[in-house]
């Protein structure tokens, strides 16, 4: 009686197949994981900004109240979140208890303020 050789199936046959589909989807869903944080943090950094503008002229409105006084205010708030290199402007220059409107507007780079993108992929 001779042995009976057992014909190879056909997933012992494409065991090779699995790894390569693998590492071709992996490289899309590892983009599109950093891509949604990313996203989500411009949009948390949008908000920061809006958020640290609000306190900043909320700040302005008491009485007796300058410009560094603001300035501090949103820097503090700022500083809080991390966050790092952003310009505040103070409209007008000078506050007085006549002053009808204080406007303060933030402005956050994203470059220094990333989660993924500075560390892995700048210069």
């Amino acid at each position: 009686m001779s042995p009976k050789l057992k014909r190879p199936t056909q997933s012992s046959q494409r065991t090779g197949a699995a790894a390569v589909e693998m590492a071709v989807v992996s490289i899309v869903l590892f983009i599109l994981i950093f891509g949604g944080i990313e996203m989500a943090r411009v949009a948390s950094l949008r908000h920061t900004a809006d958020y640290a503008a609000y306190v900043g002229a909320r700040r302005g409105l008491v009485p007796g109240v300058d410009v560094p006084t603001v300035k501090a205010e949103v820097e503090a708030h700022l500083s809080n979140l991390g966050v790092s290199g952003a310009t505040i402007t103070v409209t007008p220059s000078t506050i007085t208890e006549d002053t009808p409107l204080v406007t303060v507007e933030v402005a956050i780079p994203a470059a220094g303020n990333s989660w993924v993108a500075p560390k892995h992929y700048s210069g």
